[in-house]
């Protein structure tokens, strides 16, 4: 007597189950160094952050926009112009220094080949702009606090507790983009891009579509 065979849809969805269920226990064991949300599978993404409902990934995230005590962070520094839509020159004590988001690229809009620029850099550079044009900040610092170019490496903060890599990455003008040893958000940045991009927020609009 030949064994019942399973169905070709039936194993498919069991392998797509088994492929979620794997992505939501590796942010559960490595939950500094993976993130499931980060990971866009068609079919299996949505069941990914179903599961997340039942087995939560931990995300290292700051502190609520409301809870954010200001005087925690370094600052405020003036900010002297913006370079692009993911570096600024900023007055820190006296000495401008060419500061670094950490953990976010945006679009090329100052390329030295201006081959590389495009309209999306100039949008984020734009943006970017309008949020921080005239006005005082705060600093984080992760691990290392400056790269080899001798750039200031910082999660960059409004007055109001709103951090500009979380403005960038939510409205989609940004993705992640993690150099170790700074890490200290980057599941929290993953999430917040896989958010953005299921909304078609931004430049992910066009990947929607």
């Amino acid at each position: 007597m030949r064994k019942p065979r399973i169905k070709r849809r039936t194993r498919r969805k069991l392998i797509v189950l088994l492929i979620a269920a794997l992505l939501v226990l590796g942010g559960v064991l490595f939950p500094g160094k993976f993130n499931p949300s980060a990971i866009y599978i068609p079919g299996v993404s949505s069941i990914v952050r179903t599961l997340q409902q039942f087995i939560p990934v931990k995300h290292n995230a700051p502190a609520p926009i409301a809870d954010r005590d200001m005087s925690e962070y370094s600052g405020p520094y003036d900010v002297v112009r913006v370079v692009d839509g993911d570096t600024a020159i900023l007055n820190i004590n006296g000495e401008e220094k060419r500061c670094r988001f950490i953990g976010i690229d945006t679009p090329e809009s100052v390329h030295p080949d201006a081959e590389r620029n495009t309209e999306e850099g100039k949008t984020a550079s734009d943006y970017t702009k309008e949020l921080l044009s005239g006005q005082q900040v705060y600093l984080e610092y992760d691990l290392a606090p400056q790269d080899n170019y001798g750039r200031e490496l910082v999660y960059l903060y409004l007055p109001d507790g709103q951090m500009i890599q979380e403005i960038l990455l939510k409205n989609g003008l940004a993705v992640t983009m993690t150099i170790q040893p700074n890490s200290k958000y980057a599941n929290y940045f993953a999430a917040l891009q896989a958010e953005a991009r299921e909304a078609g927020a931004g430049f992910w609009a066009e990947a929607k579509d």
